[in-house]
This record gives C-alpha cells, structure tokens and sequence, in this order.
C-alpha cells in the first residue's frame, strides 16, 4: 500500500515508504482495534476512524 501511493505521487512528501510501512501498520494493529472495542467504539466508528486517519498520515494535499 505504501509503495503504491508513493508510486502514484499519493505520498505526503515528508514520508519515505518505509515510514508510511510503518504508520500503516501501526494503525491496522490487532491492539489498536481492539482497545476500540473496549471503548465500545462500532464497527462503523472504527471503519471511519481508520480511514480517516490513514489518510490524513498519509495522503499529500492536492495541489493549489
């Protein structure tokens, strides 16, 4: 996933593909998921959350 955003010029730029690896896997973790759960966090906030978040770690801002 990493390599491809990169590949597609997705990445932000201040993020080498190693380092998006690991902010993906961090946020995809069984614990995180399931420290949500605990939380009583839905399946759906959960979803929401992980995209969120995923994008806003790793997507570049469109051009201006």
């Amino acid at each position: 996933m990493a390599t491809h955003l990169a590949e597609a010029g997705l990445l932000r730029d201040d993020l080498t593909v190693d380092r998006a690896r690991d902010l993906i896997w961090l946020y995809i973790a069984p614990e995180v998921d399931g420290l949500l759960v605990e939380r009583d966090w839905t399946i759906e906030e959960r979803e929401r959350w992980l995209a969120d978040t995923l994008y806003g770690a790793l997507i570049a801002d469109p051009p201006q």
